[in-house]
């Protein structure tokens, strides 16, 4: 899911749910969220939760 997140550039709210389905982390997922500045490199989202193997799992600055 996503939306605008800016008046002045291209740049989206993002939130991204990942299950694996295959190997190690077969049945695990995690989830990311935050703000996409599309034209700016690099770009980083928040792992803000997880389940399985990144069960508790978050993003720690």
């Amino acid at each position: 899911m996503y939306g605008s997140a800016s008046q002045t550039e291209m740049s989206f709210a993002m939130v991204f749910n990942f299950t694996l389905t295959q190997g190690k982390y077969k049945g695990s997922s995690f989830c990311l969220l935050g703000r996409n500045p599309v034209f700016k490199n690099p770009r980083e989202l928040a792992i803000v939760g997880g389940t399985g193997a990144f069960r508790f799992s978050e993003s720690i600055s």
